[in-house]
């Protein structure tokens, strides 16, 4: 099973959503088939959980973005509803990959694919708003931040940090900041960026992470290994084959695990326990 989203000790994998806490299961919705799901969050104003997803749309041929974006309580057997597409990009907003001129305006093509978004690593949800890092273009990485308002159910643009694109950025909170790591591929250091000013998104370097190469190697004798910002406090966790470790933000390592597999897969879904009871888990 894959984890696809997670939201306040929720977790949805395929189309339904459970409470590891409370081993409760209930279908995404008693209508549809939620596919390219997006994100989970919580809707404040009315309290509900709902999803994001995206699905090809009838009238592509009509607009710059050939795919709608939809919103879907948890758990209802209403029809999606919905949301405007990201606009294009514009202004300040500076265009690394592949782009085409449309009605006037500069659009990425990432936005018109056909085939759809995809997003690197889990959206990440502060300050109400989730916050998406767009994929790779095919002749190098991209480094973009959509940002989805959960209360008007709209889209923006974010600005990113001032980064290398052939380097590997990463989003996480950073206690109550937005903040971002990046590192070349071998993964020896990372540098940390955090959205001090997060209205005018000014973005300014915090700290740097060098990893311990040696003692990783003890691990992994040859070849690059994976390492992501795992907690607000900055510690990472390492995959290197048949090993997970856990190191702080001083680049010390702290804990080593043991893994069956080859090269264990980190994945940045947040999972709290909670005991909160969901009318959407008795429909079932």
């Amino acid at each position: 099973m894959v984890v696809d989203a997670s939201c306040d000790g929720l977790v949805v994998m395929g189309n339904r959503i459970c409470n590891p806490t409370t081993h409760q299961w209930a279908p995404l919705s008693l209508k549809v088939q939620v596919r390219n799901l997006v994100g989970l969050f919580r809707h404040q104003p009315s309290g509900e959980y709902r999803v994001l997803f995206w699905r090809t749309s009838s009238h592509r041929h009509q607009y710059y973005c050939p795919n709608d974006y939809c919103v879907l309580a948890v758990g209802s057997d209403n029809d999606p509803r919905p949301v405007p597409s990201p606009p294009p990009v514009s202004g300040p907003i500076s265009i690394d990959g592949p782009a085409v001129l449309l009605h006037g305006r500069v659009v990425e093509l990432e936005l018109i694919n056909a085939a759809g978004p995809t997003f690197i690593g889990a959206p990440l949800l502060l300050h109400g708003n989730m916050h998406l890092h767009w994929k790779r273009y095919r002749e190098g990485r991209c480094h973009k931040i959509l940002v989805f308002d959960t209360v008007a159910e709209s889209f923006r643009h974010m600005r990113s940090p001032a980064v290398n694109p052939r380097h590997v950025m990463q989003l996480f909170d950073m206690d109550g900041m937005l903040a971002a790591s990046c590192s070349k591929d071998t993964m020896m250091e990372m540098r940390i960026f955090a959205l001090q000013d997060y209205e005018s998104e000014v973005w300014s370097f915090q700290y740097r992470i060098k990893l311990p190469e040696v003692e990783i190697r003890c691990f992994q004798e040859r070849g690059n290994w994976l390492a992501k910002v795992v907690s607000k406090e900055g510690d990472l966790l390492v995959s290197c084959f048949g090993w997970l470790l856990h190191c702080d933000r001083k680049g010390n390592l702290v804990a080593k695990f043991r893994y069956d597999d080859d090269l264990p897969m980190v994945i940045l879904h947040v999972l709290k326990e909670s005991l909160i009871q969901h009318t959407f888990f008795q429909k079932d």
